[in-house]
């Protein structure tokens, strides 16, 4: 389900649209929200140090 604005809402059947505007989703922000490719290449060191150990 998306909100008004394009995001994907989880969780949808609370029916609350809400728009999240963080420092830290800006830069995966697309024009039609977030956009999946930026999300799965933006990994940070310590995501990776975790998925190494487990």
């Amino acid at each position: 389900m998306r909100s008004p604005t394009g995001e994907i809402i989880f969780r949808g059947e609370i029916m609350h649209f809400w728009d999240l505007r963080a420092r830290w989703l800006e830069p995966i922000r697309g024009p039609n929200g977030l956009d999946l490719s930026r999300l799965k290449k933006d990994i940070q060191p310590w995501q990776e140090h975790n998925q190494e150990h487990n």
